[in-house]
């Protein structure tokens, strides 16, 4: 189900570039960037609640304390990708995820 998400996000995405342009985009951007920030990492965080199992009314109640550490995750993903580059943002994910893998 998140592939299928994402993929309407970044569809969503491509199309509005071809709607109404880069420069619109751009400045809709910079003028709501803390937004969407602090969006793509609460969505972030809250997409991994799908990683569980059992009843989805329970799971989607406790979405926010299942995704929470996730939530904390994204945005230090962000922070990273912002100073550093996408690159460095990856590598840390996949960092994250050995770990876990690992334990």
């Amino acid at each position: 189900m998140p592939a299928v998400i994402t993929s309407a996000v970044f569809l969503g995405i491509a199309s509005l570039f071809i709607i109404y342009g880069r420069e619109k985009i751009d400045a809709l951007i910079v003028s709501h960037f803390k937004y969407l920030f602090y969006g793509s990492a609460l969505a972030f965080g809250l997409l991994h609640a799908t990683n569980f199992t059992g009843n989805p009314w329970i799971i989607l109640a406790f979405s926010p304390l299942l995704g929470g550490p996730q939530i904390v995750v994204g945005l230090f993903l962000g922070t990273i990708r912002m100073k550093n580059g996408l690159a460095y943002s990856m590598l840390f994910h996949m960092a994250v995820n050995m770990i876990a893998l690992i334990l």
